[in-house]
């Protein structure tokens, strides 16, 4: 069931480019962290060699998928970063302006 109110405010190009960028934004960066996700496991999957290789040497216990795996979650991290900014900056200026106009 949709009332008046709204079909106006769907029909608004404020909300369409709204909607339209919000939507595209969150589909960018999801796609970016599973690529990045799914390179590391496909890489420890694949590789093992190469993930379970020695970072500082031969006789060092620290591999290379640590900061492979740590840089996955620091990645994450910063792509959530920039959605936020991206919600609180032009996006929220975005929905002010659905939200005025809506009245």
């Amino acid at each position: 069931m949709t009332t008046p109110n709204a079909e106006r405010i769907a029909a608004n190009p404020a909300f369409q480019t709204l909607t339209r960028t919000r939507t595209r934004l969150g589909l960018l960066l999801t796609a970016a962290v599973l690529l990045v996700y799914f390179s590391f496991v496909f890489t420890a999957v694949w590789s093992p060699d190469t993930v379970s290789a020695p970072l500082f040497g031969p006789d060092s216990v620290v591999t290379v998928g640590i900061p492979f795996g740590f840089g996955v979650i620091i990645f994450s991290f910063l792509m959530t970063g920039i959605y936020i900014a991206q919600a609180n900056g032009p996006l929220d200026e975005l929905n002010r302006k659905v939200i005025e106009e809506s009245r």
